[in-house]
Order: C-alpha cells, then sequence, then structure tokens
C-alpha cells in the first residue's frame, strides 16, 4: 500500500506541486485520480464506494501524503468521510460516494457559536480547514455537526493567510445557509 501511494504521489502529484503551492489551488483531476485509486475511502464501507479496511490503511495512506508534503484537501476530506460514515442513510447516501471518488472535497472545523434554526446556520467561522477547495462544509458545533454546501447562496468562503500553503483554510460566512444536522 506504501509503495502504491508513493507511485501515485511521484505520478500525480510531485510534478505539479510548486505551482501548487504557488497557485494556493490543487488541481481537481488529480483528487478525483486520487478517488479512483482509492486512496479516500480505506475506512468507508464498500456500499458507499469505500475499500471497507480499516483506520490503519489509512494511516499508511496518510503517513506517505504526509512524506511528500502533498498539498489538497486530503485531512478534511477523509475526516468528513469518517464523521459522515456515522450519520443516517440517507446523509451517506448523498454524500459519501462523492467524497470517496474525489468528485467532492471537503472542509472541517470545530465552531462553537453557530446559531442554527430551522435547517438553516448562520454564524462566522474563522478557520475551515480545506474550505478554499471544499464542496461541503462539516462544521462540529456545541453540540451538533452540520453540513453545509459550499456552493449554498447563504455561504461565503473567504480569503485566510495560510502559515502553511499545503493546508489551506479560509474564512466563511454562513447566512441562513441550508444545513443538516447530524
Amino acid at each position: 500500500l506504501a509503495q502504491s501511494v508513493r507511485r501515485f504521489v511521484a505520478r500525480e502529484i510531485a510534478p505539479h506541486a510548486e505551482q501548487w503551492d504557488a497557485d494556493g489551488i490543487v488541481s481537481r483531476e488529480v483528487w478525483r485520480a486520487a478517488g479512483q485509486q482509492g486512496l479516500l475511502g480505506w475506512f468507508v464501507a464498500e456500499e458507499y464506494g469505500g475499500s471497507g479496511f480499516g483506520i490503519a490503511e489509512l494511516v499508511v495512506v496518510t503517513e506517505e501524503l504526509g512524506r511528500a508534503v502533498a498539498p489538497g484537501p486530503f485531512l478534511p476530506t477523509v475526516v468528513a468521510s469518517a464523521i459522515l460514515t456515522h450519520a443516517d442513510d440517507e446523509t451517506r447516501a448523498r454524500w459519501l460516494r462523492s467524497l470517496v471518488d474525489g468528485t467532492v472535497t471537503a472542509g472541517v472545523a470545530v465552531v462553537p457559536g453557530l446559531t442554527e434554526a430551522g435547517g438553516a446556520v448562520s454564524g462566522q467561522v474563522d478557520a475551515v480547514l480545506g474550505a478554499p477547495l471544499a464542496d461541503l462544509l462539516v462544521l462540529i458545533g456545541d453540540d451538533d455537526v452540520l453540513v453545509v454546501e459550499s456552493s449554498d447562496s447563504g455561504v461565503e468562503v473567504g480569503a485566510h493567510a495560510d502559515l502553511d500553503p499545503t493546508r489551506l483554510s479560509a474564512r466563511v460566512s454562513l447566512s441562513s445557509a441550508a444545513a443538516v444536522r447530524l
């Protein structure tokens, strides 16, 4: 597994990493390629497109991507997938397969103090890991986990200066954005 990830990094990431760092973005195509290779769903059940393995395999993938200082939304996407594996059947069916196949990426944050009512959320999140590239935001609040699509009209993803250009984050403003409570 480790050798397979190293080959993927050498072929798909290493030739472009410097430019991606400079541009502050990672190619969507390489993310889909990571999904096709199975790198994003080791611990997700096979019925949702994953491999059905466990954390040990995920650790190997994480270690190899970390060794290469591979840029991209790997960490927030797999964290979001891990959280969503505990959601109801409808929510898992809605998002897990797309996270696993790389067509959707996620941002995550621990956010106290969001206001959520009637399926809508409002508030300011100062740093959402992966937000500049995210299609889906998983926000861990005081007592709830909320899932918000970043394309919602009530979501604004702003700029955020990162110390580590390989782990992009952003400020997110939510104004009555549609949210699913897990």
